[in-house]
């Protein structure tokens, strides 16, 4: 009994520490997203080149790839939500799901708007 507990304390505090990445991911992208829309909104077209005076810590590539990888994660975890629901608790799950969907939402709005502006 008191290992299955140890067992469900480490898995919880992996998945904590694991939503905690990704929210830090979703606002990196976030805040990249906002500078390019800022460097647009300002007539530059080209930000490959200005990344840093945009007050970037790492070069577009690195948010693109992020934010790909971050999509395709949601993706997954839509897909892997319905299975896990049998033997957890249902009301804590789709609470994540939910706020982990409109995260991805927002994020792709942004990106969509970002896009059409360039």
């Amino acid at each position: 009994m008191f290992q299955a507990q140890e067992e469900m304390s480490i898995e919880r505090l992996r998945y904590l520490e694991t939503m905690a990445i990704y929210h830090e991911a979703i606002g990196m992208v976030e805040d990249y997203q906002q500078a390019v829309l800022v460097a647009n909104l300002g007539g530059i077209r080209d930000t490959h080149g200005l990344h840093s005076s945009l007050g970037l810590k790492n070069s577009p590539q690195v948010y693109e790839a992020l934010e790909h990888r971050l999509i395709i994660a949601e993706d997954a975890q839509r897909l892997r939500v319905p299975l896990i629901s049998k033997d957890g608790n249902e009301e804590e799950i789709e609470k994540w799901s939910v706020l982990s969907r409109s995260s991805l939402d927002s994020t792709s709005t942004s990106v969509t708007m970002a896009l059409l502006r360039v």
